[in-house]
């Protein structure tokens, strides 16, 4: 696929994914978003599509967490680490095992 096929599809699903949230009831749209950004993820990259629920069901149940929480900056950095090793393996790791690779060379965890 060519620049422009990219574009286009883009643009279509966003006038689809606007159209949804705007036609849904107001107290709805938070689960349309959710949804749009789930299908989103699922077209540029399936294989991730597993880590970004598991992100995302890990900041709902962080977020219930800290609400209650009597120690809350305790509850707020175990609920950001996690996330933040995560975002770190897969911009940082990745690539650095992808090079590794490619001059040979394997790295095992």
């Amino acid at each position: 696929m060519n620049l422009s096929t990219n574009l286009l599809q883009f643009i279509a699903f966003a006038a689809i994914a606007v159209s949804a949230y705007r036609l849904c009831p107001l107290n709805a749209r938070k689960y349309v978003l959710l949804g749009v950004n789930m299908v989103f993820y699922y077209i540029c990259s399936p294989k991730y599509l597993l880590v970004m629920i598991i992100a995302v069901l890990w900041t709902f149940f962080s977020g219930k967490k800290i609400e209650v929480a009597s120690n809350r900056k305790c509850a707020t950095l175990m609920g950001i680490i996690p996330l933040a090793v995560l975002l770190c393996t897969f911009k940082y790791w990745m690539p650095v095992e992808e090079l590794l690779s490619g001059l040979g060379g394997e790295l095992y965890i």
